[in-house]
């Protein structure tokens, strides 16, 4: 039996991002379309080092999320960018009331700027985006991922994946399955896995041939691409872009990866009303199926010569059930994980782990 097994990717408190910082949604979108703006007659490379400033300045501040001490140096540490881009990107900023120098640098003396925002960012009704701190100063000494995007130019990128934070499921912890997953495919080779294995009758392994076809719209609340030059697309140039142009750069360049869901119910699910059983790949996942696999062996049945592209235990009494394949953000804070859904894995795990037990006694 062979598994598709995915690197297991850290949680955000295994990779130290537990800190996070905020901007507001509509202030990004603002700061965008001026740097964008014909009139504003900013190089590529500039408007994209306004951007990148204005993220290290956010992520420099504080408890109030408006009060940034972070220098040109930080940009340049960080990201790249070096001190007179970064200088002159924070004037910019200054100039065209996105903040307040209320302190200039100086030797030894480091300044203090003042974010603009519509609403206080403590505001229950304020529109922020959270966004982990590993953004910018990176995890364990790897070149940041906004380093990364401002190695790539494209200014497109590194907005939408910025706005993209705006747009995730907090029970799932994917990006909202209305605007991609497997699930606005309406025929998802990966959905429907097979039984393979039953063991004492308290636990089934099961088993998913071919890969998952992820769908999404390339115009939906997220995002319009239809309104992007043709030349953002390095996959397409005879045709519109895509939302998958930009997904596809986010892969490569570590930022996004698809995850895999047990769904209850042999139909495929709407969107917006997804039954959550367990996750497909997992660290547990796989240590029960290493044990099922030597039950299996000592009753003369061979698993390891069972070819599937993922394989996965559940108690004996889930009998209809389906696979849900999303988008997840690498670089994740706390904010973003689901106490629930944590806890509900958590309890499955526990009833199979019961289950096994049983299974190795008798």
């Amino acid at each position: 039996m062979t598994t598709n097994n995915q690197p297991n990717v850290p949680t955000a408190k295994k990779q130290g991002q537990d800190g996070f910082f905020v901007i507001s949604m509509s202030k990004w979108q603002q700061l965008f379309e001026q740097v964008n703006h014909p009139i504003n007659a900013l190089r590529n490379r500039q408007a994209i080092s306004i951007l990148i400033s204005y993220l290290v300045l956010a992520c420099g501040t504080g408890g109030d999320h408006i009060t940034s001490t972070w220098s040109a140096r930080a940009i340049r540490t960080h990201t790249g960018v070096s001190p007179k881009p970064a200088t002159n990107a924070i004037q910019w900023l200054a100039d065209h009331d996105f903040l307040t120098i209320e302190k200039a640098p100086q030797k030894n003396r480091s300044p203090r700027y003042k974010l603009h925002f519509d609403e206080s960012p403590k505001s229950e009704t304020s529109d922020n985006i959270y966004l982990p701190s590993g953004l910018v100063v990176g995890v364990a000494g790897e070149h940041s991922p906004l380093g990364r995007l401002y190695g790539k130019q494209d200014i497109y990128l590194l907005y939408l994946f910025i706005r993209l934070y705006g747009f995730m499921d907090k029970y799932l912890d994917v990006i909202e399955p209305c605007i991609i997953s497997s699930l606005l495919n309406e025929k998802p080779k990966h959905a429907m896995p097979i039984r393979l294995y039953n063991e004492s009758g308290l636990l089934t392994v099961w088993g998913v041939t071919g890969e998952p076809n992820i769908a999404g719209y390339s115009t939906s609340k997220f995002f319009d691409f239809s309104i992007v030059n043709r030349g953002y697309s390095e996959y397409y140039r005879d045709s519109e872009p895509t939302i998958f142009d930009f997904t596809n750069k986010l892969t490569e360049l570590g930022l996004l990866n698809s995850v895999s869901y047990i769904c209850m119910g042999n139909e495929i699910s709407d969107p917006n009303d997804i039954d959550f059983v367990s996750k497909v790949n997992s660290t547990n996942q796989q240590n029960f199926i290493e044990v099922i696999t030597e039950l299996a062996t000592g009753k003369g049945y061979n698993l390891d010569d069972i070819d599937y592209t993922d394989c996965f235990i559940l108690p004996a009494d889930y009998e209809q059930i389906h696979i849900a394949t999303f988008y997840q953000m690498q670089y994740r804070t706390s904010l973003g994980e689901s106490i629930e859904l944590t806890n509900e894995q958590a309890k499955m795990d526990n009833l199979i782990m019961q289950n096994l037990e049983k299974c190795l006694s008798r």
